[in-house]
């Protein structure tokens, strides 16, 4: 500001002297303010028509701040607030802001209680009061704080409200010196369904998940177990009609790994082993059955490994690296199936049956065949003399039996001539 002294030279002051204590157009003047407004500050007497925006009108006074019994409507201090703008919402304004160390600082806030017909719309009305954030037990409801959420928005979900405020630095107390503070508060609101953010429902509540005592859920909804006609997948926590292929299922739930008792997985069962159409089970897959590991690798002894790995006196068959061929199959020069040696077993069976019948009646010849084979011309002459031998002695016996039936056919006719004489 410029201030004239006696022999009209100016220059800049901070504050004007007391007998040129009056500020007009920046300049320390002797006469009274002819405006109609004055405000009173430590640099002098500022003279207006009208308030400036950031201060208010209070009689013929322009006020930086309104006494603490009276509030601010239409930028006038009142000692009521009208009926129709009888909701009260506490303002900061701040002055000569700059930015500081810890971010952006003011030289001087306004405190002030302002006359509204309605809460500004990053606030809430709670007892005809404006708040940043509704008090506890309360929730958000067409930005005003409610005990009880209505019957079209039943449902309570979490939301975070930005809150941006001026307070004074304790170690600054005496400069006057602000700091702006912008922080993020978590508080509850009422909606008519429950949000991407938190899908699902406990009671009334929107929540991200389930409470660990009712982990289950089922449309949404938050239950302590899954229907009877539902599978509860352990994984996921989501009541399900089947299991994924991926998971076993086993006593009515779905496992991402089943019990160790059963610790295979096949067509979304817990199974003991994996079947031969799919031998490939790995720990890192969670024993998912596979048929093959893929990538023109074996399977061998519970892992995936190159097919030059497959070494003597183990060998290479369908995609496995095996000691030994899989059941009902047996090794003739490969793996193949015992069905081809039990059908030529068979075949052979029926066409030797009809010799066999017809050596039940040679059996005996073809004996004695064999026996002259093997036997030595000796044995030979000594088997046909023990043959001469036996016959003659056969005819010898009969010659004996003949000359016995005759004698006693003489012995007979004597005796019967003696009966006839008598």
């Amino acid at each position: 500001m410029a201030v004239s002294i006696a022999n009209e030279i100016k220059k800049c002051v901070d504050t004007c002297p007391l007998d040129r204590q009056y500020i007009v157009n920046r300049s320390c003047q002797r006469d009274e303010c002819k405006t109609k407004y004055r405000f009173y500050n430590s640099t002098g007497i500022k003279c207006f028509d009208t308030c400036p925006s950031n201060l208010f009108f209070s009689n013929t006074t322009c006020v930086f701040q309104c006494l603490n019994n009276q509030y601010v409507f239409d930028q006038t201090c009142v000692r009521f607030c009208p009926s129709s703008h009888a909701i009260i919402d506490e303002r900061h304004i701040a002055m000569e802001q700059y930015n500081c160390y810890s971010g952006i600082c003011a030289k001087h806030v306004a405190v002030f209680k302002e006359c509204r017909a309605s809460c500004p719309p990053e606030k809430f009305l709670f007892n005809k009061e404006c708040k940043n954030v509704c008090p506890n037990n309360t929730v958000i409801h067409a930005n005003r704080c409610v005990k009880v959420c209505p019957n079209t928005h039943l449902k309570v979900e979490k939301t975070e409200v930005a809150i941006s405020t001026w307070f004074k630095q304790w170690w600054s107390l005496a400069t006057d010196k602000w700091v702006l503070r912008n922080e993020t508060v978590e508080t509850s609101q009422c909606v008519s369904q429950c949000s991407e953010r938190y899908p699902l429902q406990f009671h009334n509540s929107c929540v991200r998940k389930c409470p660990k005592d009712v982990p289950y859920q089922i449309n949404g909804m938050c239950v302590e177990s899954c229907p009877g006609n539902k599978l509860n997948n352990l994984t996921t926590k989501v009541c399900v009609d089947q299991c994924a292929k991926t998971v076993g299922e086993f006593n009515r739930s779905c496992y991402s790994r089943c019990p160790k008792h059963i610790k295979y997985i096949f067509n979304a069962r817990c199974v003991s082993e994996c079947p031969s159409s799919h031998p490939v089970a790995l720990e890192k897959d969670r024993f998912v059955c596979r048929k093959s590991c893929g990538d023109s690798k074996l399977f061998r002894d519970g892992e995936c490994i190159e097919s030059y790995l497959c070494d003597d006196p183990m060998f290479e068959y369908n995609d496995k690296c095996l000691h030994r061929c899989p059941e009902g199959l047996v090794w003739l020069g490969e793996c193949r199936h015992t069905l081809v040696p039990k059908i030529f077993v068979g075949i052979l069976c029926f066409l030797l049956l009809p010799l066999i019948i017809l050596s039940r009646q040679l059996l005996p010849d073809f004996k004695m065949a064999a026996r002259l084979v093997f036997m030595s011309y000796e044995m030979i002459e000594e088997e046909e003399k023990r043959l001469i031998q036996s016959e003659s002695n056969s005819k010898l016996k009969e010659k004996n039996r003949g000359a016995e039936d005759v004698i006693s056919l003489h012995e007979l006719i004597p005796h019967m001539e003696d009966e006839h004489t008598f």
